[in-house]
């Protein structure tokens, strides 16, 4: 074969590999049609759920003279329960004894008034006669006086001395009822405040006894603790001290989720910022929220990484029963929103000689064409310049065959890895 034709041959078979990279067959290959419509600039994160606010049920505080309470009932760990719902109930013996002491000191101590006050009643009574008796005494005295003009000086000394004589009894007989009143009032005193000391010591074992009984202030999930003595979770028997946390109960009327922002992404976000949020265990179901909170110190994603995050919190807007503390969440913070714009997959754009590109559909076959871009999301970018509406794009390199794509996508992976 002569050298002419060897140069005709291999230029054909260059011209028709240039012809095949150029201007693939686009029947088998995966297009996006461009549409127009709002784009949205978001981060996606992951985190967890949790309770805006969650309130510690404790022992209530309980007199020394009542003893340690012993728990009698006590909610399933991890309950969800209704407001006033029974959380836990302690073992009333000891209360009832001393209520019932108490009663018994409030009896007796009442009849002892009223025995003091019948008692004080008869001694004022004999008093009273007696300054009866000594106010009739004083004014037959005086009458005697007043009788006694003509009687003689002797005679009537004597009848004077004994108007002074009267006159001294039935000022003593005043006040001795004077003195009386004054030692009775006092051990009335004593009296009433046994009395009310022993009412006080009823009413503070009854509230007691009411105490016993602790119910859910609102609608949550029951968390027993854990109990200081034994290691263990708080269990019926135990013994617990006054003051001593029992439940922690979130309150599920309000949650957020606590989710990790990476330290690229933080500068990005702002309080105020809209976001929604799916459970991983209920992906078909989404909910809207604000960021609430951004911590202001980085921290380690796990122990032993260097990643470092931010702590950031997003107030849902309402709950549901399907909302448990501790879910996994996945969220997207929405960053910023460009209403009526064209956008595409980030799969259909290409870089070659550090140009963005696409690669366009005409007719049956795909073209390069060249693209000005703007903003871009974990999905989605926009295009400023070179497309429009309703055009196609390819979302996978036209012209590399599918065996090359199946060879870098694997070396990809083997470089990930």
């Amino acid at each position: 074969m002569n050298r002419s034709l060897l140069f005709f041959l291999s230029l054909g078979i260059v011209s028709g590999i240039s012809l095949s990279c150029s201007s693939s067959d686009a029947s088998d290959v995966a297009v996006y049609k461009v549409k127009r419509g709002d784009f949205f600039d978001k981060i996606i994160v992951s985190g967890e759920l949790e309770a805006v606010s969650s309130r510690v049920i404790s022992t209530p505080a309980l007199s020394w003279s009542m003893g340690f309470p012993k728990v009698a009932k006590i909610v399933d760990d991890g309950k969800r329960v209704e407001k006033d719902e029974l959380l836990v109930q302690f073992d009333p013996s000891e209360v009832e004894k001393t209520i019932t002491d108490a009663r018994n000191e409030l009896e007796i101590a009442n009849a002892e008034l009223a025995k003091a006050r019948v008692n004080h009643e008869s001694q004022l009574e004999e008093l009273k006669a007696d300054l009866q008796m000594a106010e009739i005494s004083y004014r037959i005295s005086k009458l005697k006086l007043e009788q006694s003009s003509f009687e003689a000086d002797i005679d009537r000394k004597k009848i004077e001395l004994d108007l002074e004589k009267a006159g001294i009894s039935l000022e003593q007989a005043r006040q001795e009822i004077e003195n009386r009143r004054k030692v009775q009032r006092e051990e009335l005193s004593k009296l009433e405040l046994k009395v009310q000391q022993a009412q006080t010591k009823l009413d503070q074992a009854q509230d007691t006894l009411k105490s016993l009984t602790i119910t859910a202030p609102t609608l949550g999930i029951a968390i027993i603790k854990d109990s200081w003595m034994t290691g263990l979770k708080i269990q019926v028997n135990d013994q617990v001290y006054p003051g001593m946390p029992l439940i922690g109960l979130p309150d599920l009327s309000a949650m957020k989720a606590v989710v990790l922002v990476n330290e690229v992404d933080i500068a990005r976000i702002e309080k105020g910022k809209a976001a929604v949020v799916k459970l991983d265990a209920f992906p078909e179901t989404s909910f809207s929220g604000k960021v609430t909170e951004i911590a202001t110190l980085a921290r380690n994603k796990k122990e032993n990484s260097n990643v470092k995050v931010f702590d950031t919190t997003i107030l849902l807007d309402g709950v549901t029963e399907k909302m448990m503390p501790g879910m996994t969440v996945n969220s997207e913070i929405i960053i910023d929103k460009i209403p009526d714009t064209l956008f595409i997959p980030l799969e259909a754009l290409f870089i070659k000689e550090n140009k963005p590109l696409v690669y366009l559909r005409k007719s049956s076959k795909f073209e390069p064409c060249d693209v000005v871009i703007g903003p871009e999301s974990t999905d989605y970018v926009i295009i400023e310049k070179g497309l429009k509406e309703g055009d196609e794009v390819a979302l996978v390199d036209p012209t590399v065959k599918p065996a090359a794509l199946g060879e870098k996508k694997t070396a990809e992976e083997k470089e990930s890895k």
